[in-house]
């Protein structure tokens, strides 16, 4: 004969309170009116590193950075004392800091509720870590500010460009030729500044700006130095009297004859905690060497972009050399 068991059969049973806290995955601390921790659930655990036994009737104030114990002590009681309709605007989600048992703080976002057990008051609150939506905001701000200021360094560019051109061209068609590729100048150099995670390399500028030039042997224009990382505020600089040093040396200088070469060579050099490169130009084999009668858009260029005290133009009768002393 079988008798049925008065034990309910488990099969039958939901989940308990401890099995849904633990498929929770924001975390969970519950703590009465006088601040005394009651629930910590696992992923309490892992966000604050203490074990739930750890904590389990200690005060919420081990979980809160020091210098705001005494505002979240404030608001606690606030909340506790509102009227149910200011106790729901109160609840919202709200941007507070935690701290871990090693010491270190992270931005959370929290809500806050209660419950009333008797006399007592249950405030449960459910935290997320805001650490890594923080970041994303801040490299966000970040990438923003950076490229405000790209754009505003790209238009400033671009303006002394303009007037400088104007200065230096006698008619409509050379301002437009000439123009053109000094902007273009400036648009190789943004491109290569704005690819993300791309580090700006002096040689990689240098072929930017050379490459349009070469012949098919590649003997006429040689380039040697080290690898050399760039600030983005001197690339615009550098990459630019590059520009005008190459483009007058095909109109008038070695590269304007059969048998002319450029040779441009460079070293890192420090003073200090001041970092230097020392940018060599030197032209050979092309015609005799004339100085110029009149101050042109490259010097004006040069002194705004390096100053004259960091530049050494000869005119040469072999050819044209420059040296510069660009500090990154």
């Amino acid at each position: 004969m079988s008798t049925k068991s008065n034990e309910p059969d488990a099969k039958f049973l939901g989940p308990s309170a401890e099995e849904i806290l633990a498929c929770i995955a924001d975390a969970v601390v519950s703590i009465d009116d006088q601040g005394t921790i009651l629930l910590f659930n696992p992923a309490a655990e892992k966000l604050f590193g203490y074990s739930a036994p750890e904590v389990l009737g200690t005060s919420i104030q081990l979980l809160i950075p020091p210098r705001f114990r005494e505002t979240h002590a404030r608001h606690v009681a606030s909340f506790g004392s509102a009227s149910s309709d200011l106790a729901r605007a109160m609840a919202g989600e709200r941007e507070v800091f935690g701290l871990r048992r090693d010491g270190t703080e992270f931005p959370a976002e929290a809500m806050l509720s209660r419950r009333f057990l008797g006399r007592k008051t249950l405030f449960t609150v459910v935290i997320r870590d805001a650490s890594y939506r923080k970041a994303l905001d801040e490299q966000r701000n970040l990438i923003a500010s950076e490229m405000a200021h790209r754009f505003s360094n790209i238009m400033a560019v671009v303006n002394s460009v303009i007037s400088l051109t104007a200065r230096s061209v006698s008619t409509v068609e050379e301002f437009r030729d000439v123009l053109e590729g000094r902007l273009r100048s400036v648009s190789r150099t943004q491109k290569a500044l704005l690819e993300p995670g791309r580090e700006v390399q002096l040689v990689e500028l240098v072929e930017l700006e050379l490459a349009p030039f070469r012949n098919d042997a590649s003997s006429s224009i040689s380039v040697c130095g080290p690898e050399l990382t760039i600030p983005a505020q001197q690339a615009v600089s550098i990459s630019l009297v590059l520009h005008e040093l190459t483009t007058n040396a095909v109109k008038y200088g070695a590269l304007s004859k059969t048998g002319g070469s450029v040779q441009l060579a460079w070293k890192a050099e420090h003073d200090g905690d001041a970092r230097y490169v020392l940018l060599d130009w030197i032209e050979t084999g092309g015609p005799p060497v004339k100085i110029p009668v009149r101050r042109g858009f490259g010097s004006a260029l040069i002194e705004r972009c390096f100053g004259l005290s960091n530049s050494v133009v000869k005119y040469n009768p072999e050819g044209l050399t420059a040296h510069f002393r660009i500090r990154l």
